[in-house]
């Protein structure tokens, strides 16, 4: 039997809808378009949610491409970086290249933090800062409040697991969200979560080496990281930006009302006689289309109240006369 002579709601398996939805085997061009601008539309919409009023610009990232909501960087800072990074990338070679200690690697990105990023070395930087009896390498203070934490290994040594560990438990201990792990050549900027148990994410990793002080996408690495990004809570942004991309917020779009109402039309394109409801593509979707780690726990929670909480946002501004548009997008026929 071929699939679309399928003549009951049973006869559509969670496999088939993934190869025909998803793949497009269901509908013509312009119906697989409308499904990705469905999609795209929900997604903007969560963005909105998160934050306003910035561009988007993308950029490749070490691991995956990143994206990004910045605003543009004042040009009198983006030549603070641009300089900085001619200054400092032989300054940082020729330091792995020696195999320097932790304490002159220490010096050098404290240099970096004032010099490059913008800190006030003698007011903002301390290696003074104590947690559970045990000090952090820096604390980057701002304003007299605690920002956060940087754990500094030798130029020389590459960082690993047991490196990233340190550098979480030391923020985790003082309740900082914050916490940079670097040994001047690489940084790699993590965030805690603060729940039970204590997560961290991956936020962004920046090779010194590879940056371009031509290129914007060199300097935006930069001023996420900077005094006057992290004042405009830019580095937020970025990993709320992060957040938005993540594997649990792509399974909640997917889930989402709008979304579920839409494959639905188009399985019933496919068959006008099946008899199958909004639940059946849910738990469809979610016995074999979408993998079960990105449904279920905290992280996934948190992505449905964000999907679900943007999706009210759309319904107020529609409701309320404003044009459905960018902000969001009202629910798909049924095709009934």
């Amino acid at each position: 039997m071929s699939f679309a002579e399928k003549q009951s709601d049973s006869d559509f398996s969670s496999g088939e809808i993934r190869g025909a939805v998803l793949t497009g085997q269901s509908s013509s061009k312009r119906e697989r378009d409308q499904l990705k601008d469905q999609i795209g539309s929900e997604i903007d919409r969560a963005k909105e949610a998160l934050r306003g009023g910035y561009a988007v610009r993308k950029f490749g990232g070490n691991t995956s491409t990143q994206l990004v909501l910045m605003a543009k960087i004042p040009s009198r800072i983006a030549s603070r970086l641009s300089e900085g990074i001619r200054r400092y990338q032989p300054i940082i070679a020729a330091a792995r290249a020696r195999d320097v200690g932790e304490a002159d690697t220490v010096t050098i990105v404290k240099d970096f933090l004032a010099d490059v990023l913008g800190y006030d070395k003698y007011s903002e930087l301390t290696s003074e800062h104590a947690i559970r009896g045990t000090f952090c390498d820096l604390a980057v203070k701002v304003d007299g409040t605690l920002g956060w934490l940087i754990e500094v290994k030798s130029a020389g040594l590459d960082l690993k697991e047991q490196h990233i560990k340190q550098a979480v438990d030391y923020a985790a201990n003082q309740g900082c969200e914050w916490v940079v792990l670097t040994n001047a050549c690489t940084w790699m900027i993590f965030r805690l979560s603060f729940a039970k148990p204590i997560e961290h994410s991956l936020i962004a990793t920046i090779e010194i080496a590879n940056l371009n002080p031509k290129k914007s996408d060199s300097l935006d690495l930069l001023w996420i990281l900077s005094r006057e990004g992290w004042k405009k809570s830019h580095l937020e942004s970025f990993a709320e930006e992060q957040e938005l991309l993540s594997k649990y917020t792509v399974a909640a779009v997917i889930q989402s009302d709008a979304i579920v109402t839409l494959i639905r039309r188009e399985l019933r394109r496919i068959n006008p006689n099946a008899r199958i409801d909004e639940e059946d593509v849910l738990a469809a979707l979610k016995s074999g289309v979408i993998r079960r780690e990105v449904v279920e726990g905290e992280q996934a929670d948190r992505a449905k109240k964000l999907v679900s909480r943007s999706a009210r946002k759309s319904l107020r501004e529609t409701a309320s006369g404003r044009p459905d548009g960018a902000e969001g997008i009202q629910s798909a026929p049924t095709g009934e």
